[in-house]
This record gives C-alpha cells, sequence and structure tokens, in this order.
C-alpha cells in the first residue's frame, strides 16, 4: 500500500494505522515538522525504516535525522 500525509501529524497517524515497511518523510511539512514527526514514529518503533526526503541541505538538521534514527537523509 502507498500513501499520503497533509501534514506531519497525519503522517505519524498513518505510520500508526498502516505501519508501513518504508516511510519518507519531509522536513518542512505544516502542523507537525519532519523532525518532530520522525521522533514520534521513532519512539513507536525505535527500527522503522524513515528516510528524509527533502529540500533542506543544512547538515546539522540532516545530522540530528540520522541521530534520532532516519535511515537516510536525501536532498
Amino acid at each position: 500500500m502507498v500513501g499520503e500525509a497533509e501534514n506531519g501529524e497525519e503522517a505519524v497517524e498513518a505510520y500508526e494505522r498502516y505501519q508501513p515497511d518504508v516511510t519518507f518523510l519531509d522536513i518542512n511539512m505544516p502542523v507537525k515538522n519532519g523532525v518532530f514527526a520522525l521522533r514520534e514514529i521513532i519512539l513507536q518503533n525505535p527500527i522503522a525504516k524513515v528516510i528524509m526526503l527533502t529540500a533542506n541541505d543544512d547538515t546539522s538538521v540532516a545530522e540530528s535525522c540520522i541521530y534520532l534514527g532516519a535511515r537516510n537523509y536525501i536532498i
């Protein structure tokens, strides 16, 4: 199944509901940004496969996402 969320809060809810094999998150999402969504998903499932896919090329943000549990950070 492939799904899409309008914002970070919906992304977390969709992850909880569907438990996808891989989740792609953007950093810049309304309601709850990608970093906060990542944090909540990893709290639900520490081995979740989350990939950050974003135009944000800030190295410190990329490093923090990897530290929080993202598998990769693609710009």
